[in-house]
């Protein structure tokens, strides 16, 4: 009996072991489950804040958030997806599931900086929008300063400032920026446009003032030689006083500037015609003199020019002024003729006077060419007398010479040279120069006794090509004739 007692007691015990274990590999189950049913919904809710990250990321951008903001949040969230989760143990994995849970709330935190970068975006948006606004307002003032009605551009400004709080992307705001600023454009050019045509109105009324003053004094100067005829320049410049203080329009102004200027060119033209004829006159008689005294006969010259002086006294027109002052410049033609050919004899003669740094070229006498030249520096001067045209060279290079006070290096280039002195003294044209005549020779700009001549008019290449060697050259300190 009491073997079957053990026996029974062993089963009884087994059993209950039995039954132990299966509850605990049953509990074990249950909770493994679970723990899946967790992970997958953890994994579900990444997905789901990926899914919507990338929604909200392609929005704010699409919406007008610089990409450059939102770039840095996109590849964190990159960096997130792409982070190994640990290793998952036996049946139980709360750290798996721990990890998982905290990328779902990291990537969902994420979505909130990526709506802050679009927040921030439009409250610096809305306050440039302000600040448009602001310069649309200020463009106001000029506008109306010179005439313009910016009424419309006003209420633009106001509309768009109440608008302004029901912008809600900044696309939206940026595109309002955009508008404003195409308004302030278009008032500041409507501005510039009335500013410029006030200022050209105000130009033209200065410059009408200023030729009513101009011709009234050319008349003026006119009117004190009695011989002049002046009337009808007197009746036409009043008539233009007259209707000035009545001309509002920018072309009254300038056809009435346009006439008096005119005016005054006219008197002037008159005046100066009469005075130079004058000066030609006296200049001729001079000549006739000098050349009667060199033993030319100049009778028939001086009964030309008898009539004409008389004639000028009387003259009061510019046609008749004109024609006595050809006349008498044709006399002083025959009379040069004759003065210089006794001067400097037949042929062809090239003549340099220091004094005027001016030379005459001479055809049996006619000036042929008379230009501007620079010659020889103070301490460096042109040699003067009677020479001739030993060489002529087309290109040249000069050179310096040893002992020479203002050396240069290499040589210097020019497109003519003539030698009339076989010292090294030259004729020729100067490329770095840009003046001649009076004033030229002084110890920092003349020459180093070379005689420079201008080509700005094509005078140094008549002279190099109507100049043959042997021609002479006479140089003078004094002036022509001396």
């Amino acid at each position: 009996m009491r073997g079957m007692s053990s026996i029974r007691l062993a089963l009884v015990g087994a059993l209950v072991v039995v039954t132990f274990v299966g509850a605990q590999v049953a509990g074990l189950a249950a909770a493994s489950y679970d723990q899946k049913t967790e992970s997958a919904n953890a994994q579900a809710a990444i997905s789901t804040a990926a899914r919507a990250f990338d929604i909200q990321a392609h929005r704010v951008v699409a919406d007008g958030t610089p990409k450059a903001m939102v770039d840095p949040v996109v590849a964190t969230e990159k960096t997130l997806a792409a982070a190994p989760l640990p290793s998952a143990t036996f049946f139980i994995d709360q750290g798996q599931i721990s990890a998982l849970k905290k990328r779902a709330a990291s990537i969902n935190g994420l979505g909130g900086q990526l709506s802050a970068a679009e927040s921030q975006t439009e409250v610096e948006l809305h306050q440039k929008l302000l600040d448009t606004l602001q310069k649309l307002r200020d463009a106001t003032t000029p506008a109306k300063n010179v005439g313009v009605d910016p009424a419309a551009y006003s209420q633009f400004a106001d509309d768009t400032t109440v608008a302004n709080a029901n912008l809600a992307t900044p696309n939206a705001i940026q595109k309002t920026i955009d508008a404003v600023a195409a308004k302030t454009a278009e008032l500041q050019a409507l501005t510039a446009q009335h500013l410029s045509a006030l200022q050209a109105l105000a130009a033209a009324k200065d410059d009408a003032h200023s030729a009513l003053t101009a011709a009234q004094g050319a008349l003026a100067q006119a009117q004190t030689i009695p011989a002049l005829k002046v009337s009808d320049n007197a009746a036409v410049i009043s008539a233009d006083a007259a209707k000035l203080p009545g001309a509002g329009s920018l072309s009254d102004f300038k056809a009435l500037g346009a006439d008096l200027w005119a005016q005054n060119k006219a008197l002037h033209n008159l005046v100066d015609t009469r005075q130079a004829t004058f000066d030609l006159l006296a200049t001729t008689k001079d000549l006739i003199a000098r050349a009667g005294a060199a033993g030319k006969d100049v009778s028939a010259d001086q009964a030309q020019l008898a009539p004409l002086e008389a004639q000028l006294s009387s003259a009061g027109d510019l046609a008749t002024l004109t024609n006595i002052k050809s006349q008498i410049q044709a006399i002083k033609n025959d009379v040069d003729a004759k003065y210089w050919q006794a001067a400097y004899g037949s042929g062809k003669v090239i003549v340099v006077s220091l004094a005027k740094e001016e030379l005459i070229a001479l055809q049996d006498g006619v000036v042929v060419l008379d230009t501007p030249v620079t010659a020889g520096r103070p301490s460096m001067p042109t040699v003067t007398g009677t020479f001739h045209v030993l060489v002529k060279h087309s290109p040249y290079c000069m050179s310096s010479w040893q002992g020479n006070p203002y050396p240069w290096a290499g040589c210097v280039g020019m497109q003519y040279a003539m030698e009339f002195e076989s010292s090294g003294y030259f004729l020729h044209d100067a490329p770095w120069r840009s003046r001649y005549g009076p004033g030229t020779n002084t110890e920092a700009n003349g020459t180093h006794g070379c005689v420079n001549i201008p080509r700005n008019a094509g005078q140094m290449d008549f002279l190099y090509g109507w100049t043959p060697v042997g021609t002479t050259v006479v140089v003078l300190q004094g002036d022509f004739g001396s």
